[in-house]
């Protein structure tokens, strides 16, 4: 069973977030960040290995996009400060979840992949990605957004979703998706999922907290 190498990037991903897992001051929406990696690692995993073995992934993954949307929308909701929009967030998580399934038993069916389902979580995650950017700049304190893990998530989860919305979108209109076009948007999608692991890294390791000792030479 050959693994794709951001597999690779998610596994730093989850050592990063174990390494901080156990810090007083970490919070508890990245100790869940932490098993929401590992459960993504294990279904990409399990998905590599239904394709090594001839079988279909798609009901695998439409589950997962799901759980995935849930749990960003969770994530994000942890970053803003607009307490009217974070219970809006509650409703979207359920509203989400009952579009999800209309789409599997009316539309796009649970054989098929659902990029419905899909394009609307992305227009979702960026949303709300913009809005915890606009509260960023509207602050009046200074932040050294280098040590602010939000702020990594957030770029790492608006790249990525504005990125793939489109793609996603594109092939659902297109029938009869040319191998050329496939080969090209894999590998794109790939090097999209290294650059939003390695941004989740970030996330991680910037709330390490490195002391610098000054040596005094006698």
């Amino acid at each position: 069973m050959s693994l794709s190498i951001d597999l690779f990037f998610i596994g730093a991903s989850i050592l990063a977030g174990t390494y901080i897992f156990f810090y007083k001051e970490t919070p508890f929406y990245l100790k869940a960040f932490l098993f929401f990696l590992i459960y993504t690692l294990i279904s990409e995993l399990v998905a590599t290995w239904l394709v090594t073995h001839g079988k279909h992934n798609t009901n695998l993954y439409n589950i997962y996009g799901v759980v995935q949307l849930i749990f960003y929308v969770y994530l994000l909701s942890n970053f803003i400060q607009n307490k009217r929009l974070i219970k809006i967030c509650r409703i979207v998580q359920f509203s989400y979840l009952f579009l999800a399934l209309m789409n599997v038993l009316l539309f796009q069916k649970f054989s098929k992949y659902n990029t419905i389902t899909y394009a609307f979580g992305c227009l979702i995650i960026v949303a709300l990605s913009i809005f915890y950017f606009f509260e960023l700049f509207k602050q009046k304190k200074i932040l050294n957004l280098s040590r602010e893990s939000p702020f990594w998530i957030s770029t790492a989860l608006l790249f990525y979703f504005s990125c793939s919305f489109p793609i996603i979108a594109t092939v659902n209109i297109i029938q009869n998706v040319p191998e050329l076009i496939i080969n090209s948007i894999q590998t794109l999608l790939l090097l999209m999922n290294i650059l939003l692991y390695s941004l989740f890294t970030i996330a991680f390791l910037c709330r390490i907290k490195i002391r610098k000792y000054i040596l005094s030479l006698l």
